[in-house]
């Protein structure tokens, strides 16, 4: 499995900073696979799982939805709670091991808006839930109280995020 730096990440999602991402570490927003202290400081190691996070945080911000909200579903279920990041330095084969188990990103996340609200700011995101595809429409009926549906095709950010790689010349 191949591993990336926070140096590469620049080159992986141009126009996101470091100090971003570092913001985004430090609120609990995703992980990354492991660190090493060198000389200089702390170096951070993401495998693709980790940045299909990052890449979903960084879409979710893109749709100004909130970042306690984007807190909720990154916590719910993008995150590995059986090691946090800045508490336990990860094995790199138990987090591919993990990464591998785990179907999250071959789902799609719908977020949802009540009827009178306008944009995603404040309390007007009532929700979000992690679904199959075929259900998207069944979700959709059984919620018609609710005014707007966002639905996040996940393999299609895994896909951006490989390109993405492909791109910066880190495949």
């Amino acid at each position: 499995m191949k591993f990336y730096t926070s140096g590469q990440l620049q080159d992986i999602f141009p126009g996101t900073s470091r100090k971003t991402v570092a913001v985004w570490a430090k609120m609990g927003l995703f992980e990354w696979e492991s660190e090493e202290r060198d000389g200089r400081g702390i170096i951070r190691f993401y495998s693709n799982f980790n940045l299909y996070q990052i890449a979903l945080v960084r879409k979710l911000s893109g749709l100004n939805i909130p970042l306690d909200i984007i807190l909720l579903v990154m916590d719910r279920y993008f995150l590995d709670h059986t090691n946090r990041p800045a508490i336990i330095q990860k094995l790199p084969n138990q987090s591919a091991e993990l990464a591998s188990k785990s179907d999250v990103m071959s789902k799609c996340l719908i977020f949802t808006e009540d009827k009178g609200q306008r944009g995603w700011a404040g309390k007007s995101c009532s929700g979000f839930t992690l679904r199959n595809f075929d259900q998207v429409g069944e979700y959709i009926a059984r919620n018609q109280h609710l005014t707007t549906f966002v639905v996040i095709n996940l393999p299609s950010i895994v896909n951006d995020v490989h390109a993405s790689i492909h791109e910066a010349g880190l495949a």
